[in-house]
């Protein structure tokens, strides 16, 4: 009897052992089928005008020349941590000219770019974005237009209709958070 139970153990020892080593194989290599992504060593973040080190903590401020300071509204378009780049909520509103989807969408998603730009990374690097909508029967419309300008690889992301914006001709404000290809040589 107790050979049958030392022999039962042992079985039982071999199996947990072999499985262990299989799943840390499975593990290694990732699911079958799925795609091997190789990341290149993160190069250094561009630095210059509309880069700058905040006085204080361990952010980077990124203001791009084109969108000019936002300082004056205590806020800013960009800030950077480590190679992760949050950017502030921008609308595509301008001055006399009627609200319109798309060209506010538009507006918004270069202005977005120019931020992304200064930061050493592009539209792709975009990770997670909230997009807060005046009439969510543009939803659908939103959607479209933001698919044509992104293409693939889409953000997560949430919309949620709001009844009024700043500026209060704005149709959409988008602000976003991305994962940028370069690390941040200013903070570290």
């Amino acid at each position: 009897m107790n050979r049958k139970i030392w022999a039962y153990g042992a079985v039982q020892g071999v199996a947990v052992f072999v499985a262990l080593f299989l799943w840390s194989a499975v593990i290694r290599s990732g699911p079958a089928g799925a795609a091997q992504v190789q990341r290149s060593t993160p190069q250094a973040c561009p630095s210059g005008p509309g880069v700058q080190l905040a006085a204080t903590g361990n952010k980077t401020i990124i203001t791009p020349p084109s969108l000019g300071d936002a300082s004056a509204n205590a806020y800013s378009h960009g800030v950077r941590v480590g190679n992760m780049l949050f950017l502030a909520g921008h609308t595509g509103t301008a001055a006399n000219e009627p609200p319109n989807l798309n060209t506010q969408v538009r507006r918004t998603f270069a202005q977005l770019e120019e931020v992304l730009k200064s930061a050493g990374g592009s539209l792709n690097d975009i990770v997670t974005m909230t997009v807060f909508i005046t009439d969510v029967r543009l939803g659908p419309e939103f959607l479209r237009i933001r698919k044509e300008i992104l293409g693939r690889d889409f953000p997560a992301s949430a919309l949620i209709g709001v009844s009024r914006l700043m500026p209060v001709d704005g149709l959409l404000e988008i602000q976003a958070i991305a994962v940028l290809p370069c690390r941040d040589t200013a903070t570290g």
